[in-house]
């Protein structure tokens, strides 16, 4: 029977000096925690791996390779770092890997999403939401489909956001892609993790059917997807702001 690994066959890493100097730049020290940043590996220090840290990111692109090749789409993006799926997911579509297949694109582009911890202000999502590929109604999932087929011409919307006052609240809604059907939703998002001096806003909004992008349900949030150059803000409400509570704080994700 094959033998565990002690601790003393382990390879540490504990700061950017323990890495070869071609991995350093993947280091990320610019906050209160250091993260080794790299598309097939992202973790905090201190790290510990098996083999040296070049030799298991050898590895683990020769399986990355291997899934390309395959043509196994979602799990090659997904195999990468989740810092680093837009841009996977960006790179295939400029390499026209999707233009025989949109749905796959599609079927994609709504995991990434869903998974992915980036802002909606994030200019990799007017490239993701917008590939020019035909078949968009593939983002929306077969179950939700007929759901938004029953919805009327004009939809409304609402979306919660933190502002300084009514004018800059419109502009952060109009950052963003993503609106909820729900008005409760919406004030969730605007009580959540307020940051200091901000206050938290209702956006009501209608926005054509023709013009979404996609209807979410996976998150229970009504979620609707659509570019901000379609969407017509129709109120901007102020809420009383809550005192945070422990159930309104979602612990941070990892970075699978």
């Amino acid at each position: 029977m094959t033998q565990a690994p002690s601790i003393t066959d382990f390879h540490f890493y504990t700061k950017i000096e323990d890495f070869p100097e071609s991995l350093r730049h993947y280091v990320d020290a610019s906050d209160k925690i250091t993260v080794f940043k790299h598309p097939f590996s992202t973790d905090f220090l201190p790290m510990a791996l098996p083999v040296p840290v070049e030799e298991f990111l050898a590895f683990r692109e020769n399986q990355a390779r291997q899934l390309m090749t395959k043509g196994s789409w979602l799990n090659f993006v997904f195999f990468h770092s989740r810092p680093f799926r837009m841009d996977i997911l960006a790179d295939l579509v400029r390499g026209g890997h999707f233009s025989e297949n949109p749905e796959t694109y599609w079927d994609l582009a709504r995991a990434v999403w869903a998974d992915s911890e980036q802002p909606e202000d994030d200019a990799r999502w007017r490239l993701l939401l917008n590939p020019g590929l035909p078949g968009r109604a593939a983002m929306t999932h077969p179950r939700d489909r007929p759901l938004l087929e029953a919805m009327p011409d004009t939809i409304t919307l609402y979306r919660g956001v933190h502002a300084d006052d009514d004018a800059s609240a419109k502009d952060a809604a109009l950052s963003g892609w993503s609106w909820s059907l729900k008005e409760n939703t919406a004030a969730w998002f605007a009580q959540r993790l307020i940051g200091k001096g901000k206050q938290p806003y209702v956006i009501g909004a209608t926005v054509e059917k023709r013009d979404v992008i996609a209807y979410l349900t996976s998150r229970n949030e009504d979620e609707i997807i659509t570019d901000s150059t379609c969407v017509q803000v129709t109120s901007v409400k102020l809420q009383k702001a809550k005192k945070s509570r422990e159930d309104d704080l979602v612990p941070m994700r990892g970075f699978s």
